[in-house]
């Protein structure tokens, strides 16, 4: 359970191999999975609050690839996106042994993220879904 502004959530959640404190995490709302990434944990790259980011990345794992468009938010200083909960984003990330997300323009860093347990913990967070 993570903290959200409308009380305790259901997270699955994931550290990079590769930075500390870059983490993806998973939230389910309405059908929709909504993933939250810190693509510059761990870099020098400033994001100005005024400016409305969205980047296009790349998740890739031994199973395939998928594309989402991650916007910054100003409440969280993270990365985030939507995605349909019965999507093939979604079933990607359920399957294989690791996650890299990657920016194609090259300006936030590759991280690669560990996919054992996803099946189950994405299920389990679908399993709630509301």
């Amino acid at each position: 359970m993570q903290e959200d502004e409308g009380g305790p959530v259901l997270t699955a959640h994931t550290c990079s191999d590769d930075a500390l404190g870059a983490y993806l995490s998973l939230r389910c709302f309405d059908g929709k999975v909504v993933l939250e990434n810190d693509l510059g944990a761990g870099t020098e790259i400033a994001v100005d609050p005024m400016q409305e980011l969205i980047v296009a990345v790349e998740l890739v794992t031994d199973e395939g690839e998928a594309g989402i468009s991650l916007q910054f938010s100003q409440m969280t200083a993270t990365f985030i996106g939507e995605t349909p909960a019965s999507g093939p984003l979604v079933e990607l990330l359920k399957s294989g042994a690791s996650l890299k997300i990657r920016d194609p323009a090259g300006v936030y860093p590759a991280r690669t993220y560990s996919l054992a347990g996803s099946s189950k913990a994405i299920g389990t967070l679908l399993a709630a879904c509301n």
